[in-house]
């Protein structure tokens, strides 16, 4: 029985697969000529099985649609029959999710400097109020 297995599966289990015999040979020389089609197309017979992956995924068509535009929130983004969500709360989510993608990055150094310029500012214009409000106050305070 076994001998009757092993002449069904084509001989020994020594036997080579299509994809071992292929990844045995020497590369091919790819240079600026070399067209993959037309290689597949002429060792067909000695790679069937490879032969039609490769005819499939060749045959996959190169995008020429920008990867932006592919995934762009522009166009519709829900209809009436994928959500229940109100038209408030799309748009929320859609603005939320622009603003979380184009954050501008934050320059500590930049920030620290008008941070410490802004207090500053308000230590002035706090010592101005409380001048002016002492002032007020002894100005109105009967004598």
């Amino acid at each position: 029985m076994a001998k009757k297995m092993k002449m069904n599966n084509g001989g020994s289990s020594s036997s080579k697969s299509e994809l071992d015999k292929f990844l045995a040979e020497e590369p091919e020389d790819d240079g600026p000529k070399f067209d993959i089609l037309a290689w597949w197309k002429g060792n067909s017979s000695r790679f069937p099985v490879l032969a039609c992956l490769a005819r499939d995924v060749l045959a996959i068509p190169i995008s020429t649609v920008a990867s932006e535009s592919a995934f762009s929130t522009g166009g519709c983004v829900l209809d009436d029959f994928r959500t229940s969500l109100t038209p408030f709360m799309v748009e929320a989510l859609v603005c939320t999710q622009d603003w979380l993608r184009h954050t501008t990055p934050t320059d500590i150094a930049e920030n620290t400097e008008e941070l410490t310029k802004l207090e500053q500012e308000l230590i002035v214009e706090y010592k101005d109020n409380k001048a002016k409000a002492t002032k007020s106050s002894t100005t109105t305070k009967p004598t």
